[in-house]
């Protein structure tokens, strides 16, 4: 899962997602377009899902952009998917899930990372069904729970 910006943090909970969903059976990562020239692209193969979540920063995108015209160089991944608020023409993906279909203004980046999770937990619930989990209740250890169990809450010093 590849964000810039607020979309950062929604791909870093994207990738925590799948893992949790799939029991830690699918290992997942996440980066910056940026950081993802330097080294990770590597370990792209055929196996590999690349999910785009794009900024609807005009800026940013310049970089997603370039990113995703330069992954045809090299080993193809499976399948790639681009998350965005509207169809950016110059690229085409797998599977592009556009949020805003019509000439509405823009969606807020802040919100827009928020829509930008849906995919992540639509993936992580079908895989998780596809290794015979429970996506309510997937970890067959009870290592991970959907209430976090142990943990103190301390009181801030005054």
């Amino acid at each position: 899962f590849l964000g810039s910006g607020p979309m950062y943090g929604t791909a870093k909970e994207s990738h925590l997602k799948v893992q949790e969903l799939s029991d830690g059976q699918i290992i997942c990562k996440h980066d910056s377009y940026l950081g993802f020239r330097h080294g990770p692209k590597a370990v792209i193969d055929n196996d590999t899902l690349v999910v785009y979540l794009m900024s609807n920063n005009s800026h940013a995108s310049k970089y997603e952009i370039d990113l995703i015209l330069s992954m045809k160089n090299g080993k193809n991944a499976l399948c790639q998917i681009g998350v965005m608020e509207k169809d950016i023409d110059v690229i085409r993906t797998d599977l592009s899930l556009i949020m805003n279909t019509d000439s509405s203004p823009s969606i807020a980046e802040e919100f827009l990372s928020v829509c930008s999770i849906i995919p992540a937990q639509i993936i992580g619930f079908f895989k998780s069904m596809d290794l015979g989990l429970t996506p309510d209740n997937p970890s067959v250890s009870g290592s991970i729970s959907r209430v976090v169990e142990g943990v103190i809450i301390y009181n801030k010093p005054q």
